[in-house]
């Protein structure tokens, strides 16, 4: 009987074992496709791929939304003000200060080469990109909604709850109701 246990805890482990390592390798394939779609977008001279699915598109908001995050820090230590960073994100100061003041008081970063004015007319160059990619979002958002997919179904590819999805997209024009 003790045998017996003894093997099962063990097949048990090994299916652990492998659906982790499965796993892995799924998340290790999505930041990969992540991050090559996110060099295809942060690059002005690169030819830009298609976000074809929600899930891609949620995965290189983050990637930009981060690199946003870190041209805001380097543009400060190279001596931007906030009213510099306010006006390359086309924002309010009160909400550049708001939204990116703690990752510039804690970040350590070096600023190698890169001069105050290129930071700044890189975070030009992420906003739009961003801005370009939201708009992409709420088309694939309408799409699947007229394809008939539910708000959870959305919610998962986006990596939310179902109201933070419905909130955010509701009110897109769709056939469905």
């Amino acid at each position: 009987m003790a045998h017996n246990e003894q093997g099962s805890a063990l097949l048990g482990q090994t299916i652990h074992d492998r659906a982790t390592q499965i796993l892995e390798e799924r998340r290790r394939e999505a930041l990969t496709r992540a991050e090559a779609l996110a060099r295809a977008w942060t690059k002005p001279d690169a030819p830009r791929r298609r976000v074809q699915s929600l899930t891609d598109a949620t995965r290189l908001l983050r990637v930009l939304r981060e690199r946003t995050r870190t041209q805001v820090v380097l543009a400060r230590r190279l001596g931007a003000n906030w009213d510099q960073v306010a006006t390359s994100l086309q924002v309010t100061r009160q909400a550049a200060w708001a939204r990116y003041h703690e990752a510039s008081a804690t970040a350590e970063y070096q600023t190698g080469r890169q001069s105050m004015s290129g930071a700044l007319r890189s975070l030009d160059f992420l906003r739009r990109r961003t801005e370009r990619l939201e708009a992409k979002t709420a088309s694939l958002v309408a799409a699947a909604r007229q394809s008939g997919r539910t708000w959870e179904n959305i919610a998962d590819d986006l990596g939310v709850r179902r109201q933070t999805a419905w909130e955010r997209y509701g009110r897109l024009k769709t056939n469905t109701t």
